[in-house]
C-alpha cells in the first residue's frame, strides 16, 4: 500500500516521549556545564515556534578527544600498573604505534579522514610532555617491507598484521629500550572497510574480514583469523613481556579481537582504545596517566573464541553461486550478549562445531566469555542503589521509571554507567526469550570522591514486549505480547554481573496490536505463505531455546530461494496537475521574486532568503490541500529529476524554489568538505562504548552545525546495523551488537544534527549487516529477530530522533531488495511508526528499478549521473505519477522538516557553487 502518512492518533503519547527525553543528556562535556534540554517544539494554528537549542557547541578537534577519552574501556589493570607515575617514560611498540601503521579511521565511504588534523601518537605523547624512546620509534618506522604511504591502509588493509621478525628484537636495541625506561605501550591494530578485499598467496579473494592472515611481504597464516593475534605479534609481546616490568597493551581495532592473550600475567593493563579519530589519541596519554579516569564500557561482548557464537557458520553472505547470494540469520535472537547469558542461565553444554562449551558453571562461563557487554574497569571504584522501583503490577500502557543512585566510593573523580535489564518469563517452546536484555542506561556526571548522583531510567511494557511471529504460545495472536509472569529488572554492572533486582508482576497477557506512539495496527509483515513476498524465513530451521544443543548452527544454510513482488498503489488515486503555477516559492530572490534554476543552483551570486511564512505552512505534512497545490507547480522533469538524480544532492527545482543542496557520506565526518573544514570523528564501534547520550548528542550538534556553514545539507549517516558477528569489515561504521544501545545513540547524533538544520540520512535500512555490500543477496531471519534486533535499532531513532531521512539498503529482505520492499519502507517505517521524510537507495544497481522503487516508498535513487531510467509519468491518474507525487512530497518535506527545527530560515543563503569534491566513497561510490 502507498499513501500519504496519516494524522497522528496519540499526541499524547508524543508529548509524553518528549518530555522522557528531556533528562537524558545531563552533563555530557566536563566544564562546558550543564547539557542543553531537548529542544521542544509547539504548533499555534499555522505559526510554528520552537525553543531551540542555542547553547556554546565545542570546538569540534576538543570534541574528538574528549569523546573518546569518554569511550576508551580499560579492560585489564594488575600490578597496579595503572596510572603510571607523572614523568615515566615510554617505550612504543609494534609498528602500528608508528605514524604510518596506526588507524585513526576506517575505510570507504563511513571512514572520512582530515589528515592534517591527525595526531600521531607519539606526538599526542610527547606533546603531553610524556618522553618517548625515539631510537626504538623511528625502527619501526624506518622498517620498510611494507613500502607504504599514509593512505595505503585504504587499499591494503592486510599490512597491519605486518609487523617485524625475530632479527628486529636485537639485544643492543631491546637494551637500548629498556635502559631507557621499564615502560612498554604495545599497540595491537585490525583495519576495516566498505567492500573491503584482500588476496593471499594462492591468489584466492577474501570479502570482509578474512578468515586467513593475509600479510604484506612475509607469508600468509591460514591457520588464524584475521582477527586472532598473529606469529610476530605473539613473539613481540614475549619480547616485551621479557624485558619490561610494566606492560600496556592499547587495542587500536575496527571489530571485537579474540583477546585471550591479554589474560598473561606478563601484561600488565590493556585498554580498548578503538579508532579514535583525527586527535582523539591525545585522550590515551590522560587517560594511561590518570589525568582522566577510564569510563568506557564496551559494546560487544568478547569470547574467546569466535566460533562459540552462533552467528560463524552463517556470519556473511555466501558469494560463491553466482546471482543466488544468500545469508541465514539461523541464529534467531541468540548472537552476542543474548546467546551467552542465556546459554549460562540455563548450564548450556554443546559442541560449537569442534569447540566444547560448558555454562553449567561460573567457572565454566569465565573460559568462554572473556568480557562481557558492558564491561568496562575504573581508577575509581562506585555503589550504586536502586532508590525508587517502579510499582509491581504489569498492565497495558504503563510507563515506568526506575531511580538509581550512584555514589564515587574511591579517591579519585569518575564516572560509571548504570545499566538495567530484564529477565522475562520463558517457557520451552514458546515465544523465544534472551535470559537478559537491555532495558535502559545512563551515564553520570563526573563525580568527585563521596560524590552522588541519582539518575532516572524508564521504560514501558511495549519495552517488556517479546514479537511472537508464529504465535508459539498458541493464544492466537501474532504480535508483541507481554506474556503472564514475573518481569525481574537487573541493575547489572555489566550483562553478566547483577547487582539488586526488583520483580514485575504482569497477572495477564499484554497484546500490543497498535504502535504505541502512532497508534497504527501492528501486524506480521513478513511471516507465512501471505505475507509480503516469499515467508522472510525461507522455511529454515533456526536456533532456539528449547534445543540449543540440537540448533547451534554448524554449517551453512542453503538460502536460495527466490519469489518476486509486483508493488501497487493502493491509496486514493488522484488526478496529477503539472506545470500549475501558483506563485508558492520556497526560496526566493532577496525581493521576493521568483528565482531562476541557475540561480537557484548556485550559479549567480544573487542572494536567496525562505519564503518563511510558506516554510513553516509547508512543515504540516498533512496540509494536503497546501501540498497539492505547492506540487502542482512540478514539471514532469522536474519530478524525474528530483527522484533519479539524487546522488550527494536534491536537485535544483525552479517551479518550487528548492535551492541545490548538497549531501554527503558519514557517519565518521562529512567527507565531500574541504580538509579545512573537515573533522575526522571516533568511530561508531568506538563512540558507543561511551554509553553517552549527552555526548553523542554534542556530535550531532557539531557536525550539524560544520555541515551547514559549508553549505553541506544533508549527510548520509548514521549507521544503525549491527554487530551481529566480528567478521564484517563495516563493523566500524554501526555501534553496537544491541538495538537499544544502537538506536539511542543513532538517535541522539540525529537530533543533535537536526537541531543545526542538518538532514542525517538514517543507514543501511535494513538487516545489511555485511561489510561487504551485499548486492541482491537475500537476506533469511525470523521475523521476531527482525521486529526485536534488526529494526529496533532504527525505529528508536525514528521515533526518539525523529530521523527525517533513510537510506534502505543494498540487500534483500528474504527474496525481495530493501528499496522495493513496500513492507519495509511503506507498512512498518511510515504507517507503523510514523516516520515521515525521504528514503535513498545506497548507490545504484541496474537492478534497482526506479519505478519499482517509487512504488514501495523508495523516493530517490542515489545517483551522480543521469540514467536512462525515467519515472512512468504518462498517465497522470495512474499509480505511477501518484506514487511520484508522494515521494517529491518526502524529498521536500526533509528539507522543510531540517530547516524548521533547525531554524535555517534565520540564515541568509549563501548561494555558493556546489562543491565537486572527490568522493571518498567505497567501490563504485556506494555509502
Amino acid at each position: 500500500m502507498r499513501f500519504d502518512n496519516k494524522k497522528q492518533k496519540h499526541l499524547r503519547a508524543w508529548l509524553l516521549l518528549a518530555v522522557m527525553l528531556l533528562p537524558i543528556l545531563g552533563s555530557a562535556l566536563t566544564g562546558c556545564g550543564e547539557d542543553p534540554a531537548a529542544p521542544t517544539e509547539s504548533t499555534k494554528s499555522e505559526e510554528f515556534t520552537m525553543e531551540r537549542d542555542v547553547s556554546p557547541i565545542p570546538e569540534a578537534d576538543e570534541l574528538v578527544q574528549t569523546l573518546a577519552a569518554d569511550s576508551m574501556v580499560l579492560l585489564k589493570n594488575e600490578n597496579s600498573c595503572l596510572p603510571l607515575a607523572k614523568g615515566t617514560k615510554i617505550n612504543l611498540f609494534g609498528y602500528n604505534a608508528t605514524e604510518k601503521g596506526f588507524l585513526f579511521a576506517g575505510g570507504g565511504s563511513g571512514g572520512t579522514r582530515a589528515e592534517s588534523k591527525i595526531v600521531p601518537l607519539r606526538q599526542a605523547f610527547e606533546d603531553a610532555g610524556v618522553e618517548v624512546n625515539a631510537a626504538l620509534y623511528e625502527a619501526y618506522a624506518a622498517w620498510d617491507n611494507l613500502d607504504l604511504d599514509n593512505n595505503a591502509l585504504n587499499d591494503a588493509p592486510q599490512c597491519i598484521l605486518s609487523n617485524p621478525g625475530a632479527d628486529f628484537y636485537t639485544a643492543e636495541r631491546m637494551g637500548q629500550a629498556k635502559e631507557f625506561s621499564d615502560t612498554a605501550v604495545v599497540v595491537i591494530s585490525r583495519w576495516g572497510r566498505e567492500n573491503g578485499t584482500v588476496k593471499d598467496d594462492n591468489g584466492k579473494t577474501h570479502v570482509d574480514i578474512p578468515l586467513v592472515q593475509v600479510k604484506s611481504g612475509m607469508d600468509d597464516d591460514p591457520s588464524r583469523t584475521y582477527l586472532q593475534i598473529s606469529t610476530e605479534e605473539e613473539l613481540m609481546l614475549q619480547k616485551v613481556k621479557e624485558n619490561f616490568d610494566k606492560v600496556i597493551v592499547l587495542i587500536n581495532t575496527c571489530n571485537t579481537m579474540e583477546l585471550g592473550f591479554l589474560d598473561d600475567s606478563g601484561i600488565d593493563a590493556a585498554m580498548f582504545i578503538g579508532m579514535p579519530g583525527q586527535s582523539g589519541t591525545r585522550a590515551i596519554p590522560k587517560l594511561l596517566f590518570g589525568e582522566v579516569t577510564p569510563s568506557g564500557k564496551t559494546a560487544d561482548i568478547y569470547p574467546y573464541n569466535h566460533k562459540a557464537d552462533p552467528t560463524w557458520a552463517n556470519a556473511r553472505p555466501d558469494y560463491s553461486n553466482g546471482d543466488n547470494k544468500y545469508v541465514a540469520y539461523q541464529e534467531g535472537i541468540y548472537y552476542g550478549y543474548r546467546w551467552y547469558e542465556t546459554a549460562f542461565a540455563d548450564g548450556i553444554k554443546l559442541n560449537a562445531g569442534g569447540y566444547d562449551l560448558d555454562f553449567s558453571s561460573e567457572e565454566g562461563y569465565r573460559k568462554i566469555v572473556q568480557y562481557p557487554f558492558g564491561y568496562g574497569l575504573s581508577y575509581t571504584q562506585f555503589t550504586q542503589e536502586i532508590t525508587q522501583a517502579p510499582a509491581a503490577a504489569i498492565t497495558a500502557g504503563t510507563a515506568f521509571e526506575l531511580k538509581v543512585k550512584v555514589t564515587n566510593t574511591g579517591s579519585v573523580p569518575g564516572k560509571d554507567v548504570v545499566q538495567l535489564y530484564v529477565s522475562a518469563p520463558y517457557t520451552p517452546g514458546g515465544i523465544e526469550k534472551a535470559a537478559v536484555t537491555l532495558l535502559d542506561f545512563a551515564k553520570t556526571d563526573l563525580l568527585q570522591p563521596g560524590e552522588s548522583q541519582e539518575l532516572t531510567l524508564t521504560f514501558t511494557d511495549y519495552d517488556l514486549a517479546s514479537y511472537d511471529c508464529y504465535d508459539k504460545n498458541g493464544n492466537g495472536f501474532a504480535g508483541y505480547e507481554v506474556e503472564k509472569g514475573e518481569y525481574i529488572l537487573k541493575l547489572m554492572k555489566n550483562s553478566h554481573e547483577v547487582l539488586e533486582t526488583v520483580t514485575l508482576q504482569a497477572a495477564e497477557e499484554i497484546r500490543i496490536s497498535q504502535d504505541p506512539v502512532t497508534g497504527e495496527t501492528v501486524e506480521n509483515r513478513y511471516t507465512g505463505e501471505n505475507s509480503y513476498g516469499s515467508a522472510v524465513d525461507g522455511g529454515i530451521t533456526y536456533m532456539t531455546r528449547a534445543d540449543f544443543a540440537g540448533t547451534f548452527p554448524t554449517q551453512r544454510v542453503d538460502g536460495t530461494k527466490t519469489k518476486t513482488v509486483q508493488n501497487t498503489f493502493d491509496g486514493e488515486l488522484k488526478t496529477i496537475q503539472y506545470g500549475q503555477d501558483q506563485g508558492l516559492y520556497l526560496v526566493t530572490l532577496a525581493d521576493g521574486s521568483k528565482a531562476s534554476a541557475s540561480e537557484l543552483a548556485g550559479l549567480t551570486s544573487k542572494q536567496l532568503v525562505w519564503n518563511k511564512d510558506l516554510l513553516f505552512k509547508l512543515h504540516d505534512y498533512d496540509n494536503e490541500e497546501l501540498w497539492d497545490q505547492f506540487l502542482s507547480q512540478l514539471t514532469k522533469d522536474e519530478v524525474n529529476n528530483l527522484i533519479k538524480e539524487g546522488g550527494f544532492k536534491v536537485c535544483a527545482t525552479e517551479s518550487l524554489g528548492i535551492y541545490e543542496t548538497e549531501e554527503s557520506d558519514g557517519p565518521s565526518g562529512i567527507s565531500r568538505m574541504q580538509e579545512l573544514h573537515r573533522t575526522g570523528w571516533p568511530a561508531s564501534s568506538l563512540t558507543a562504548c561511551s554509553w553517552n547520550e549527552g555526548l553523542l548528542y554534542m556530535q550531532g550538534r557539531a557536525v550539524g552545525k560544520s555541515a551547514i556553514d559549508n553549505d553541506i545539507q544533508g549527510w548520509y549517516a548514521p549507521g544503525a546495523n549491527l554487530h551481529r558477528s566480528p567478521y564484517t569489515s563495516r563493523n566500524f561504521e554501526y555501534y553496537s551488537e544491541d538495538p537499544i544501545l544502537t538506536g539511542k545513540m543513532a538517535a541522539q547524533v540525529i537530533r543533535g544534527a537536526k537541531n543545526q538544520g542538518l538532514t542525517c540520512y538514517l543507514k543501511h535500512f535494513a538487516v545489511s549487516e555485511g561489510g561487504k555490500n551485499p548486492t541482491q543477496v537475500n537476506t533469511w531471519l525470523t521475523e521476531q529477530a527482525m521486529r526485536e534486533l534488526y529494526l529496533k535499532a532504527f525505529e528508536i531513532p525514528v521515533k526518539e530522533g525523529k530521523a527525517n531521512a533513510v537510506m534502505s539498503a543494498f540487500n534483500n529482505i528474504g527474496d525481495i531488495y530493501c528499496g522495493h520492499n513496500q513492507a519495509l519502507l511503506q507498512d512498518i517505517l511510515r504507517n507503523e511508526w510514523g516516520f515521515r521524510g525521504a528514503v535513498i537507495t545506497d548507490w545504484w544497481g541496474e537492478y534497482m528499478g526506479i519505478n519499482q522503487c517509487v512504488m514501495a516508498g523508495n523516493d530517490k535513487m542515489l545517483l551522480k549521473k543521469e540514467t536512462q531510467q525515467y519515472v512512468d509519468l504518462m498517465n497522470n491518474s495512474g499509480p505511477s505519477a501518484n506514487a511520484a507525487r508522494v515521494a517529491v512530497k518526502n524529498i521536500i518535506y526533509s528539507i522543510v522538516d531540517s530547516a524548521v527545527t533547525g531554524g535555517l530560515y534565520e540564515k541568509p543563503l549563501t548561494n555558493q557553487d556546489t562543491l565537486e569534491a572527490a568522493d571518498e566513497g567505497g567501490a563504485a561510490g556506494a555509502d
